[in-house]
């Protein structure tokens, strides 16, 4: 429900997402007063300005294409109650916004979600002085609510079926999107989160990848059934134009012997350059041996491997 809901969404239909948003942003602030009762007295906080600002960041297009990504409701649930639990640490601090008065001097602690940083200034007469700053900073973090993933889980899982949407009409697949920067910054921090991929975005963030590294990319029609996933052409190498052959298995087992011979079959029929097998799991050993006999045509990569593509993708994010 919740990933369908995230691909409606995308797809324009943005009433279910926008339910399911609400409805857990509900869950999570009236949850978080319930138990902070001491922070409310003290600080004055506004439920209502934490829910709006919770429900946009739920409703942000690149949580949304992070959660349209993922092909089970668990994976999903589990990703957003880790990074609620996050952004509510981070927004805990543009909460706490404590001063001290004692005659001209003030302490104030700095606003991070919004840029600021987590800074203790303490200005006193003529020249600053920070003596009093730990016994500030001391009375802040005694003030500190428990926000854990366990914490948001639970959230979440107290949204009953009425707050949902009954069905979700959606396309059957993924749409081919860009890839968003948050699925590269996520599958680097939890790279077991590539086998919860859609397959088809499984395909696309490898096109995605091999595009940033310099290549002309043809992302072939998705089919799921072990064909050519991805042609990869480079061609101002000094050795004149290379055509490589990518094919792409978000498989949870290991990759044998038999897709390895299959992958230099196609190598041979399509007369490329190169090949590459690339998988969310790791190959047996065999596999691996195969491959080495064939090093100057095949190319493996499992998801130690992906993980090292993504990290050197990743610095020419900005070019997106």
């Amino acid at each position: 429900m919740i990933v369908e809901a995230a691909r409606a969404y995308s797809d324009g239909n943005e009433g279910p997402w926008l339910r399911i948003a609400l409805a857990i942003a509900e869950s999570t602030v009236s949850t978080l007063y319930s138990e902070a009762e001491s922070l409310r007295a003290h600080f004055d906080l506004d439920d209502s300005v934490l829910g709006d600002h919770l429900l946009a960041w739920i409703i942000d297009p690149g949580t949304v294409h992070m959660v349209s990504s993922l092909n089970k409701d668990a994976v999903a649930k589990e990703w957003l109650a880790k990074e609620i639990a996050s952004w509510l640490q981070s927004y805990e601090l543009h909460l706490r916004r404590i001063e001290t008065h004692r005659g001209d001097d003030v302490v104030d602690f700095g606003d991070s979600l919004f840029g600021y940083g987590p800074i203790e200034r303490w200005r006193g007469g003529e020249e600053d002085s920070y003596e009093d700053a730990p016994r500030m900073l001391s009375l802040h973090e005694s003030f500190s609510i428990d926000t854990d993933s366990d914490f948001v889980s639970k959230c979440i899982e107290k949204i009953s079926d009425h707050d949902l949407p009954s069905a979700v009409k959606s396309k059957k697949s993924v749409l081919v999107r860009p890839i968003d920067p948050i699925l590269y910054r996520a599958l680097i921090e939890n790279p077991d989160l590539m086998k919860s991929l859609d397959w088809r975005v499984f395909e696309t963030l490898l096109a995605d990848i091999i595009t940033r590294f310099g290549y002309e990319v043809d992302l072939q029609q998705g089919t799921k059934d072990g064909g050519i996933d991805i042609f990869a052409i480079r061609k101002s190498s000094d050795f004149g134009e290379q055509r490589h052959l990518i094919q792409a298995k978000r498989w949870s087992n290991r990759v044998g012997v038999e897709p390895v011979r299959e992958l230099m079959f196609l190598h041979s029929h399509h007369k490329v350059t190169k090949s590459c097998l690339a998988t969310t799991s790791s190959f047996t050993k065999g596999a691996w041996e195969l491959a080495n006999t064939y090093k100057w045509q095949l190319e493996l990569r499992d998801m130690i491997g992906i993980h090292e593509w993504l990290v050197k993708a990743s610095g020419n994010l900005g070019d997106a």
